[in-house]
This record gives C-alpha cells, structure tokens and sequence, in this order.
C-alpha cells in the first residue's frame, strides 16, 4: 500500500495486530431487467420473496426493487434506456466464455423437486449435472430477459 501521509501511516502501524479481522456476509445479487413488472412478479415467485424496498432517481429513468426472503435479497433495476441481453449471454456454454460474473446459485433441497414446483415460470433448463467434484448436482435455469441462475442441491 502506498501512503504519502505520514500521519496516517504512523496510525497504520500502531494498528497493524490490533485490528480483528472484518466479517464479510454475502448481502445481494444485483440484475438489470428490462421489464421491471414482470421480473419483480417473476422472482417474488420463484423465489418466495416480498419486496423489501423501492426507490427511483430523481429524473424518473432508473427504477429499484429489493426483493428478500429469510436467505437471499435481489436488487432489480430497470434503466429506461437498457440494453438487451447479447444472445451469447443466454447458455451457459457460450456465457462462461466471456470473462466476468457468471451467475449466481441458489441453494436447494432438491432440484428435481424445485423444477416440478416452479415448471411454469420456466423456459429455460440447463441440467441436472453432477458437479465436477461429484459430490452435487446443478443445474441452471434463465429468468424472463435470459440472465442465468444456478440451482445447487447438496447430496
């Protein structure tokens, strides 16, 4: 680290082994959606969430929604000028090509039996798979713009 102030750094080094480390919790996933509406009704059910907040900025074009359950929250946007989801961004085989975040993965009982429950809120399934380690099995599933989530059941 590089510290011109030296009276921050004198503060630095009389703290250094007297700092506990920090906890760091997962807090949100966040997803731009072009339909604000249909996203927001699409994960309440998928997910069993309730809207925890919603805000917007000041010129009306960047609209949020917090949906939270007792496990996860998902932070929705919606910017009225939103850019498509590329179709290479839509399957996993051509997704995991493109350097950054992948998805993120929702734990449950049984994957089988989570596909059963929600089959009419979904268009897209990638799996079962069992998991490279071969201890669980995966598999991933789009919400309505596309944007790829993974279900993880523990074996």
């Amino acid at each position: 680290m590089f510290i011109e102030d030296k009276s921050e750094q004198r503060f630095l080094s009389l703290a250094v082994g007297k700092l506990k480390p920090m906890n760091a919790l997962f807090h949100h996933v966040a997803i731009s959606v072009s339909d604000l509406a249909r996203s927001k009704q699409w994960y309440q059910q998928m997910f069993d969430m309730n809207v925890w907040k919603e805000a917007t900025n000041e010129e009306k074009t960047v609209f949020v929604v917090l949906l939270k359950n007792e496990y996860l929250v998902l932070e929705l946007f919606f910017d009225v000028n939103n850019v498509k989801l590329p179709e290479y961004r839509k399957t996993v085989d051509t997704d995991i090509q493109v350097v950054g975040i992948k998805h993120f993965a929702i734990c449950v009982d049984s994957i089988a039996e989570f596909l059963l429950q929600k089959k009419d809120l979904i268009t897209y399934v990638d799996g079962p798979h069992l998991s490279w380690s071969k201890d669980n099995l995966f598999a991933f599933v789009a919400d309505p713009d596309g944007i790829l989530f993974e279900l993880f059941e523990n074996k």
